[in-house]
């Protein structure tokens, strides 16, 4: 009886609970990884040390943080090179016209629509 209690407990209560908990692990390990590969400029790169910084990659990383709660000194720090980058766009160098993942950001968090 004991040992039929115990599979129930652990097929109903127990496995369901470690379910559950095992994404929001996982994501906030995702989280503090995307926080960790940060450049000194404020932006991020598509491989740190591989790459140089970009708008892309540096918008979606705000997003995720942004969206999570996480780190807003890295946000904000990524806003301001996003909001260089426009800047240097507009200003006709070759960078490329910002992407929807910047434009998202630089609206969603600076609350402007001039892009």
């Amino acid at each position: 009886m004991k040992k039929s209690a115990l599979i129930a407990f652990l097929a109903i209560v127990a496995v369901p609970l470690i379910a559950l908990a095992a994404p929001q692990d996982t994501l906030r390990k995702a989280i503090v990884h995307i926080a960790t590969m940060q450049d000194e400029n404020g932006a991020w790169s598509r491989l740190k040390n591989e790459f140089p910084s970009e708008a892309e990659p540096t918008s979606w990383a705000v997003k995720v943080l942004a969206m999570n709660g996480m780190a807003p000194e890295k946000v904000d720090r990524g806003v301001a090179f996003l909001l260089k980058t426009r800047d240097r766009t507009e200003a006709g160098a070759t960078t490329p016209q910002p992407r929807p993942s910047q434009s998202w950001c630089l609206n969603r968090l600076t609350k402007t629509t001039k892009l």
